[in-house]
């Protein structure tokens, strides 16, 4: 082997080796800042405390979830049924669907038994297509391992890229860690309300159909595995499909999921009175603050029931 070779190899070792070493100093120092992030509604510090927090009452789901359930409405109307103060936080994580929501449930489930759990999720986030986004909770991939289990089955080639901790905190997640870090507190417990109005002059993407859905049978058998963790925890857990402006689709595969895991599922997706009101809404799949005082204070109602002690 000629001295310029020997050479080319002993520098490509050299920079191999401290890119290694810069890649573990990297996942030292982030790791460690990401699990002692404040509470706030940025993106980073919502996934940091969905793995620490301990609630009374957890709401969990997409950005449905987050602009849809008013949660100091519920913590006050919960507080009431019960005869107690009640602990209650949004979880919600916008572009981040039912997939993720079960793995942070099954998470939960294993260090905190909350008095019940509030799913939203609709038949189409069962989709393969969103199987890919449970890789937004990277950070806490070492110090997770249901996380990292949910991970590694979601895309084969995770167990593999996630080594790499400059990967793990891809998409400039330091910048929005920065951001979550000298953001603020939180407003209404994770609840963020949208303002606007729906205009129905303007010509939106079409929704989703039942036609389009390729189920994921992963993410269904999560759900059948979450089901059975709550009934032997004896934890209450709720599905309800929240309000959209007339939808091409159905709650079907969501409905008929509960019915087969005993969940109750409370259906406003598809409904008379939202239909008929586009001024409650701030596009079609999203209700505004307006609309989302209105959508808490009728699933307060049908709470009640749910709510009343355990014999």
């Amino acid at each position: 082997m000629n001295h310029e070779v020997k050479h080319f190899l002993r520098s490509l070792t050299v920079v191999a080796i401290l890119l290694i070493a810069v890649d573990i100093c990297f996942g030292l120092l982030f790791d460690r800042a990401f699990l002692r992030l404040p509470r706030s509604d940025k993106m980073p510090s919502t996934i940091c405390h969905r793995f620490v927090d301990r609630p009374q009452v957890m709401l969990i789901g997409s950005s449905r979830c987050h602009h849809h359930y008013d949660a100091t409405l519920l913590a006050d109307s919960i507080a009431s049924i019960v005869g107690k103060q009640a602990d209650v936080f949004n979880y919600g994580l916008d572009a981040i669907y039912v997939g993720s929501s079960l793995a942070v449930i099954e998470s939960m489930l294993q260090r905190h038994t909350p008095d019940l759990i509030i799913l939203d999720a609709n038949s189409h986030e069962f989709d393969v297509v969103y199987r890919k986004t449970i890789s937004v909770a990277s950070p806490i991939y070492w110090s997770d391992d249901i996380m990292r289990h949910h991970i590694n089955a979601a895309v084969w080639s995770n167990p593999l890229t996630m080594l790499s901790s400059l990967y793990r905190y891809r998409n400039a997640m330091p910048l929005r860690m920065a951001e979550a870090k000298f953001g603020g507190p939180p407003p209404l417990r994770g609840f963020v309300p949208l303002d606007e109005v729906l205009d129905t002059t303007k010509a939106y993407p079409p929704g989703p159909t039942t036609e389009e859905l390729v189920v994921d049978s992963l993410v269904v058998g999560n759900f059948r595995h979450v089901a059975r963790l709550c009934s032997e925890k004896n934890v209450r857990i709720l599905v309800v499909d929240s309000p959209r402006f007339r939808p091409t689709d159905n709650s079907n595969l969501v409905r008929q999921l509960c019915r087969e895991c005993n969940i109750p599922f409370i259906d406003f997706y598809d409904t008379p009175f939202f239909n008929r009101r586009p001024e409650l809404f701030y596009d079609p799949g999203h209700l505004n603050a307006t609309g989302a005082h209105i959508f808490t204070s009728l699933l307060i109602d049908e709470l009640r029931n749910h709510l009343a002690p355990r014999q």
